[in-house]
């Protein structure tokens, strides 16, 4: 009984870890597009 609870707490964790990496990614890739934008506008 207790391993199927384990389970669930690992899932649980796994994919809120899963989740708090997709949030950073999307983070990294508007900071890139801004600073490719900015590079867009100095290079007109």
């Amino acid at each position: 009984m207790t391993n199927v609870i384990f389970r669930i707490k690992l899932i649980f964790e796994l994919s809120e870890a899963g989740s708090m990496i997709t949030e950073y990614a999307d983070k990294q890739r508007f900071s890139i597009a801004k600073q490719r934008q900015s590079y867009l506008r100095l290079s007109l």
